[in-house]
């Protein structure tokens, strides 16, 4: 592209006082930021996002920046960003920072994003109120300023001591302290999703309104919830509990409960205290006995799952106040494929009366979703997800031998996922394929005539292609 080409295609990037360059590789950084420089020299928000920046070019004609956004490139030096005094909001997430001890001298600089470099410490400019730092090799934190918002999620850091009136949240997940102490006066939320609370915790927060601890441990639960006393709202998903904690009932101010994807199968009469509840979310728990919740004068929602056997939508309902909405989500049935092969959901995989119905004695989870049942059932469990990069294939071996020997065992196996759409429709096809010797398109349209709603992602589908050579190979060697 010649020069020209290249000056007309950027100046299609200004806006009234910003320019805005994203996913297209620049040759030439420093050309860009010249033809910057002298078309605006007053530009206050420069956006260069996902351009393949490996440098910040010099910013001395532009000084009367604001707001400079240099996410996903492969930056490692910021100290240019030093001739900017003005900046307000910087974003520097996805690179390859190391270190950032110059940006402290940029006392106008109020939000930073470093999240996804390579930091091991941090000290905060003067007059930072935000900082977003999660997914850093971090180590020490020397916070200089009135922080509102702090982000330190999946960071190794082990002890964490603030003592921070201004600060109003915190998210700190998929962490493991040693060592936890809070004392902040007008902290209102913690997200703590996945988090270890290994050892001491000591919290003092009067104001703390909302607290997210999705599967967490019970023992780091409890030491958060004892000390605490005003929440309104608390999200404990996935946390394995197989009753409601006595902690929560401390909080007699708590209007939301979310509770959902534990093994809990009572709900007990203690919930009818917490008078102010206006939303409880039980969804893919397994809750057989449920008190009247009558007296809830409040409650607003109410969601859980049935199974129509169980505990079926009317028993739900007629526990519930009159004013209180009902949603209910039927765990459904799974779809059988071939004897002995059955085929489902997340969701499916809770019905426990269908689950015994159907004889079923194995069940293979494709994806990081915990057993439900393990004291009924043989559970193996692949950690994948559903995405196009993800690698299934290498999973094809070890799933087919589980399956085929449960059912060479007069077992029966139900695959699942999330969704039974994608990653456990891709594990039944590659099975079929083996097992039968089948086709790819073969082993597919049957599955589908069985599920019609699979849809397996397209990776999986080139995966299950190669594998069709494999099957097929072994088969002309065998004739």
């Amino acid at each position: 592209m010649s020069l020209t080409s290249r000056h007309e295609k950027w100046k299609r990037c200004f806006g009234n006082n910003s320019f805005i360059a994203t996913i297209n590789s620049v040759e030439n950084v420093d050309e860009l930021f010249d033809f910057v420089t002298h078309s605006k020299p007053d530009l206050q928000q420069l956006i260069v996002s996902m351009i393949q920046a490996d440098h910040i070019p010099g910013l001395s004609g532009i000084t009367m920046l604001t707001f400079i956004d240099f996410s996903f490139n492969t930056i490692k030096d910021v100290s240019p960003l030093l001739e900017c005094p003005l900046l307000q909001t910087l974003v520097l997430s996805h690179n390859n920072i190391e270190n950032i001890i110059s940006l402290t001298s940029l006392n106008a600089l109020n939000a930073l994003d470093i999240s996804f470099n390579s930091i091991t410490e941090i000290t905060t400019p003067p007059h930072l109120g935000s900082l977003k730092a999660s997914n850093n090799p971090l180590v020490h934190l020397n916070i200089n300023s009135s922080l509102r918002l702090l982000t330190i999620d999946d960071c190794p850091l082990k002890k964490l001591k603030l003592s921070l009136n201004s600060l109003d949240i915190i998210s700190v997940s998929r962490c493991s302290f040693d060592s936890f102490k809070l004392k902040c006066e007008n902290l209102k939320s913690i997200v703590a999703d996945s988090t270890q609370f290994n050892n001491q915790v000591i919290v003092q927060l009067p104001q703390l309104f909302n607290l997210s601890m999705n599967q967490s441990a019970l023992d780091s639960i409890v030491k958060m919830l004892s000390q605490i006393t005003t929440l309104t709202s608390i999200t404990l998903g996935r946390c394995k509990l197989k009753e409601i904690p006595q902690e929560i009932y401390t909080q007699t101010n708590l209007a939301r409960l979310v509770l959902f994807n534990n093994p809990i199968t009572k709900i007990s009469e203690e919930i009818t205290s917490l008078i102010h509840l206006t939303y409880i979310d039980m969804l893919d728990c397994l809750v057989e006995d449920c008190p009247s919740l009558t007296n809830l004068n409040q409650l607003e929602q109410f969601m859980a799952s049935y199974d129509e056997v169980i505990t079926t939508s009317k028993y739900y309902e007629s526990k519930l106040p009159k004013q209180c909405q009902f949603i209910g989500r039927d765990y459904g049935k799974f779809d059988k494929i071939i004897d002995s092969l059955f085929l489902g959901s997340y969701a499916n995989a809770h019905n426990k009366s269908y689950l015994q119905e159907m004889k079923i004695t194995h069940i293979l989870t494709i994806g990081p979703l915990q057993p439900i049942f393990p004291e009924l059932f043989v559970y193996k469990q692949i950690n994948i997800d559903d995405s196009v990069k993800e690698d299934i294939s290498v999973y094809f071996e070890e799933c087919y031998q589980f399956i085929d020997q449960a059912r060479n065992s007069s077992g029966a196996v139900l695959v699942h996922c999330a969704a039974g759409i994608s990653r456990s429709a891709s594990i039944v096809i590659a099975y079929l394929m083996k097992k039968n010797k089948w086709t790819y398109e073969q082993s597919y349209s049957y599955t589908l005539k069985c599920r019609p709603i699979i849809c397996p992602n397209s990776s999986f589908v080139e995966q299950l292609k190669g594998y069709e050579e494999k099957v097929l190979i072994k088969k002309c060697s065998i004739v």
